[in-house]
């Protein structure tokens, strides 16, 4: 499923390319709601990950890899990410999340394809952060 921006994390992203917000410090997270992301959403409609080990991962803006600028929509894709889980919980993970934790703002969500319940013991668990722009009309 394609992920779906927010329409609070839209308006934060015109106001940062037109300099009225600050820089995000953007963090991808994982959810364990059965929630299926839509354009209304607020960060409290989805239920973050609390599996022993589990932690928010922070992006690094230069890792950002954008497919060519000419296409539509354009797609910007991060290296994989790895939660790694130090302990048995028995949460389903349904998705990830991108915050951005200086505005404190949900900006994006993704939900997998399919839900993935964590196994007993550690584990870890790989996120290939997708994003497009394309026709969304929030700007």
């Amino acid at each position: 499923m394609a992920g779906i921006w927010t329409a609070p994390g839209s308006i934060e992203v015109c106001q940062f390319l037109v300099g009225q917000a600050s820089d995000p410090a953007l963090q991808i997270g994982l959810y364990v709601n059965n929630f299926t992301p839509v354009w209304e959403m607020v960060l409290s409609d989805l239920t973050e990950c609390t599996a022993p080990g589990y932690a928010r991962f922070t992006f690094l803006p230069t890792s950002w890899v954008q497919n060519d600028p000419g296409s539509s929509p354009i797609t910007n894709t991060y290296p994989p990410v790895l939660f790694s889980f130090t302990g048995t919980s028995g949460q389903t993970l349904y998705g990830y999340l991108v915050y951005d934790l200086n505005n404190s703002c949900l900006l994006y969500a993704e939900r997998f394809g399919s839900p993935y319940t964590l196994p007993s013991g550690a584990s870890n668990y790989v996120v290939i952060p997708t994003f497009s722009f394309g026709q969304c009309g929030a700007c």
